[in-house]
């Protein structure tokens, strides 16, 4: 018996085929809404910064375009940025602008490189996946009360910070700060291994650093004392010391340390 085979479609086939057609439209026409609205930013550009941010804007298309992962924004002496991303950006590099503020960042993002501009704050929300935080050289006098939950390295070296924030995130591992005006120190989260504050105005350290610690750079300070439980710290950290106002006995204590096996762990320089 001669079988024959029907070559309409299917209605099964014909609802996926409909789907697959909607659901591309849907992404094009988002595409399509991004790119219009990173054209009206160029269009809007200050007098003077409209050929960079068309720079900015075409490599903005090119990483949508191929979904990727990093984007370089840096350079381009940049006043401000559009409201939207590329929506894969996880490692965004907007060094080397004239930016006073961020706008919302990236949801993916993991790595931002904003260190010199001219940011005078910091968001209070931040994307969850965020790691590490390049921000040095700008002009921020104090970090904001919530910081990426997930940090484990910060630069805010060449700012104006003051203080450091008293809720630094729970898994941080670096802290650089120096070249700022901070007056005292009381930071120390358990996963921190290095902390360099030299340069600043800090008259006292604290009693206590998580063990994890292995480098505390407080050169170039106003500290006077070493406390005690510094000296009995359990880690293998060093301690950089250079220019502080010690009195003599002080360093004398530290000088007899060195020769002292008890304390062989903890290594102070520049006494």
């Amino acid at each position: 018996m001669l079988t024959i085979r029907s070559s309409q479609p299917s209605p099964t086939a014909s609802v996926d085929f409909n789907r697959s057609t909607s659901s591309t439209q849907v992404v094009a026409d988002k595409e399509k809404k991004l790119f219009e609205e990173w054209r009206l930013w160029v269009m809007n550009a200050p007098v003077g910064e409209g050929k960079n941010r068309e720079i900015a804007c075409n490599r903005m298309e090119d990483c949508k375009k191929r979904d990727a992962v990093w984007l370089e924004l840096n350079d381009l002496g940049l006043s401000s940025l559009p409201g939207s991303w590329p929506p894969s950006v996880k490692y965004l590099n907007l060094s080397n602008n004239c930016l006073t503020c961020l706008p919302t960042l990236p949801d993916l993002l993991e790595f931002l490189y904003a260190d010199h501009n001219l940011l005078t704050h910091l968001p209070e929300v931040w994307p969850a996946g965020v790691i590490e935080l390049h921000l040095n050289f700008n002009q921020l006098e104090q970090l904001p009360k919530i910081l990426p939950t997930n940090l484990t390295y910060l630069d805010v070296s060449d700012n104006r910070l003051k203080s450091l924030s008293d809720s630094l995130p729970f898994f941080i591992e670096v802290i650089i700060a120096y070249n700022n005006y901070l007056t005292h120190l009381s930071v120390s989260p358990i996963y921190l291994t290095e902390i360099n504050v030299s340069n600043n105005q800090i008259k006292d350290l604290p009693e206590y650093f998580s063990p994890s610690l292995r480098t505390c750079d407080v050169s170039y300070n106003q500290i006077t004392r070493i406390p005690a439980g510094i000296i009995a710290f359990a880690g293998a950290a060093r301690f950089y010391v250079r220019h502080n106002p010690f009195p003599e006995n002080v360093q004398r204590a530290i000088h007899d340390l060195d020769f002292n096996p008890s304390y062989y762990r903890v290594k102070f320089i520049g006494v």
